[in-house]
């Protein structure tokens, strides 16, 4: 779950929602994930903590100071069950599935907000 801010055709912020303000502020969030607890860190992949810790840089390299057009660029897709994703371009290294996750999840605030 991820709160987008645009000023003019330029994303100011991206908030990406923690597993706890996710369900807060939704009722069907469940047991879903951003990233899976109990990732462990393996031979190219980051694993959970590492991919927590990196989001807030990867957000303001990736998102922050793009036009909507930039971003809605990214080529990303996802299942609707989250497992099977790809990314071309733009990548959190060793987290290829949780950066498709977070790219989808962008794109579609951006096309939910007012024109």
């Amino acid at each position: 779950m991820v709160d987008v801010t645009v000023k003019g055709d330029v994303i100011t912020a991206v908030k990406l929602y923690t597993d706890k303000e996710a369900a807060a502020a939704d009722s069907t969030w469940g047991d879903a994930h951003r990233t899976t607890p109990s990732w462990t860190a393996a031979e190219g992949q980051l694993g959970y903590e590492a991919t927590e810790a990196a989001y807030e840089d990867w957000l303001a390299d990736v998102f922050v100071g793009k036009t909507v057009a930039e971003v809605n660029a990214y080529k990303a897709s996802a299942t609707a069950d989250g497992q099977s994703v790809s990314t071309e371009g733009v990548n959190l290294k060793g987290a290829t599935q949780s950066a498709a996750r977070v790219i989808v999840a962008v794109q579609d605030a951006l096309s939910k907000l007012p024109a």
